[in-house]
């Protein structure tokens, strides 16, 4: 058992790392594709940090805290 415990004190830690590093890529990947077909680089970046904002709110709410609430309650 004692395994299995360990297993789970690293199972949210390790989801929320993946969760945002997903949202970092996202935020450079959509960044850098603005940036090349000439979008100002502010225009870019904010536009990159929004949806890596949003894909890292939906998938720490879903998939690293499993939240069974309401958004506006949680």
């Amino acid at each position: 058992m004692p395994a299995l415990r360990f297993r789970h004190f690293w199972l949210q830690p390790a989801r929320f790392l993946l969760s945002g590093g997903m949202a970092t890529v996202l935020h450079w990947l959509l960044m850098s594709a603005l940036i090349a077909v000439q979008v100002p680089a502010v225009v870019a970046t904010a536009l990159g940090a929004v949806a890596g904002a949003c894909l890292n709110y939906l998938l720490q709410y879903h998939f690293t805290f499993r939240a069974r609430t309401d958004h506006s309650k949680a």
